[in-house]
């Protein structure tokens, strides 16, 4: 898949690649999202985390979500009448994960915001991509 489609990221054979095309370390959080077209059609497809070695360096499973082009033209072409995405963990928020590298290096960052908020980031795609088509966003934490 491109920018994201399928196992694990969407790179080909099992290997995770981030949509900027570089590999992924090892994958955690695993999102799975289910459109239903007009037709009552499904589509479905798996994404997950690609660690990078920091939690200011991965990328999350949503942002896979959200660079998928297969979903946007999809979208645009009036074929989607609903998204819900399920999550094995609810949506970060400015709280991407636990910081490495000891007690007082974790004290210093933990007075710093995270930089990442897929929270953020999927309402800005759902107003951005998904209700200028009236195509609904359901989040479910499983």
């Amino acid at each position: 898949g491109e920018g994201g489609s399928g196992e694990g990221g969407g790179g080909e054979g099992g290997i995770a690649t981030a949509p900027d095309g570089d590999i992924c370390g090892k994958v955690q959080v695993v999102a799975v999202v289910r459109l239903l077209g007009h037709d009552g059609s499904e589509w479905i497809c798996r994404y997950a985390n690609c660690f990078r070695g920091s939690s200011e360096a991965n990328v999350h499973a949503e942002s896979f979500v959200i660079a998928d082009e297969t979903i946007l033209s999809a979208v645009r072409a009036g074929e989607v009448a609903e998204l819900t995405l399920y999550l094995s963990y609810q949506p970060c928020h400015h709280s991407g994960g636990r910081f490495g590298g000891g007690e007082a290096r974790q004290r210093r960052r933990a007075h710093r915001q995270h930089p990442t908020s897929c929270t953020e980031a999927l309402i800005a795609y759902h107003e951005r991509e998904l209700a200028p088509y009236n195509v609904p966003l359901s989040v479910v934490v499983a």
